[in-house]
C-alpha cells in the first residue's frame, strides 16, 4: 500500500527531526525544510499529500504559506502547529486554510496524535469540519 507522502517545515531543526522521526515508519517524509518560503517551493516540485508546518517561520510564516498552498495546491492538507494556542491562533490557522492545528505543548503519545489528525484530513470531504482544536 502507497504510504501517505508528508511534508516538514520548521525553523527549529530539532523539531524537524523530531517530528520526521516519529512518522516515518507509518508515513513517507519527501522533505523537511526550514521557512515558509521554501515550504512552499518544496510543496509545488514534490506535491505532498499532507503539509505539516510551524505557524511561526522566517521568510514567510506558517500562515501564509498556508494560504499560498491552499490556492496552488488544493488537494494537499494543511496541517499547522504552534507554542502559541490561544484562540487568536487557532482562529488564524484554519483562516489561512489549514485543516487541522496542533499545540506544540500538548504532551502524549504525539505520533498517534498526528496519526490521528492526519487520517482525519485526509478522510474529510471539502465540506466538513477543520479536525482539531488546538488539539
Amino acid at each position: 500500500m502507497k504510504k501517505i507522502r508528508l511534508l516538514l517545515a520548521d525553523d527549529n531543526s530539532r523539531v524537524l527531526r523530531l517530528l520526521a522521526c516519529l512518522l516515518a515508519n507509518e508515513y513517507q517524509i519527501v522533505g523537511t525544510v526550514p521557512d515558509g518560503k521554501a515550504l512552499v517551493a518544496a510543496a509545488l516540485d514534490l506535491q505532498p499529500d499532507v503539509v505539516i508546518s510551524d505557524v511561526d517561520m522566517p521568510a514567510l510564516d506558517g500562515l501564509e504559506a498556508a494560504r499560498q498552498l491552499r490556492n496552488a495546491l488544493p488537494r494537499t492538507k494543511v496541517i499547522l502547529m504552534s507554542g502559541h494556542d490561544d484562540a487568536e491562533q487557532v482562529a488564524g490557522a484554519y483562516a489561512s486554510g489549514a485543516c487541522a492545528f496542533v499545540s506544540k505543548g500538548k504532551t502524549g503519545d504525539l505520533r498517534a496524535i498526528f496519526s490521528s489528525i492526519i487520517h482525519g484530513v485526509l478522510a474529510q470531504s471539502a465540506f466538513e469540519e477543520p479536525v482539531g482544536n488546538g488539539v
